[in-house]
């Protein structure tokens, strides 16, 4: 039943959006009214939620909807809170086998074997877990798509040097899977000869 449905998803969620809506061919009056009764409120266009204050997470919303999406780049480093650069869209890696597509991201697609490699666990901007990559994956995948002569690439990879959960073994296992050991023993020494 449709009252059931729009409750499960409010009571998991605490918003139903436009997708939802239209996915479960919910007539817009049925919105209207809830909107009217205060069962809901519109925090957006296309967004309502049980509370007024409802502040939306897109990192927990795109996670929810789409379990094999992995936050990389930027994105991730965002979430490890080691960036202030914010892309112009979220940047996301997917296995090449995974049917997805939302042109409001920007989507990398890659075999699932490497897809798989360096995913970690964090809490999203409310809370929430969401899957990302690891500061280590972040900086081979600069490597491999030769990403290192931007400025917030370059401070990315220098930053590396004060992250808390450094983790040189784990960067440098990432490197052989990748095949780019020399790449990153390159990038090392540079950073150790510039932290002198």
């Amino acid at each position: 039943m449709l009252k059931d449905i729009i409750a499960k998803q409010l009571k998991d969620y605490a918003y139903i959006d436009s997708q939802f809506i239209k996915e479960n061919k919910i007539p817009t009056k049925t919105i209207a009214r809830m909107v009217q009764k205060q069962k809901i409120y519109k925090i957006r266009k296309g967004l309502y939620a049980t509370h007024p204050d409802f502040v939306y997470d897109e990192y927990a919303y795109i996670t929810k909807r789409k379990s094999k999406v992995v936050f990389s780049g930027f994105s991730a480093l965002l979430l490890l809170h080691q960036t202030e650069f914010m892309p112009a869209k979220i940047q996301v890696t997917i296995p090449n086998n995974y049917c997805f597509k939302d042109d409001s991201l920007e989507i990398t697609r890659q075999k699932p074997e490497l897809w798989k490699e360096g995913i970690i666990e964090v809490n999203s901007f409310n809370g929430e877990k969401v899957k990302c990559y690891s500061y280590e994956r972040v900086i081979i995948d600069f490597i491999r798509k030769k990403q290192l002569n931007g400025e917030f690439e370059f401070k990315a990879i220098g930053n590396y040097n004060h992250y808390p959960h450094k983790n040189e073994k784990e960067l440098y296992r990432l490197a052989k899977v990748f095949n780019v050991t020399e790449a990153v023993d390159q990038i090392l020494n540079i950073m150790e000869y510039t932290r002198k």
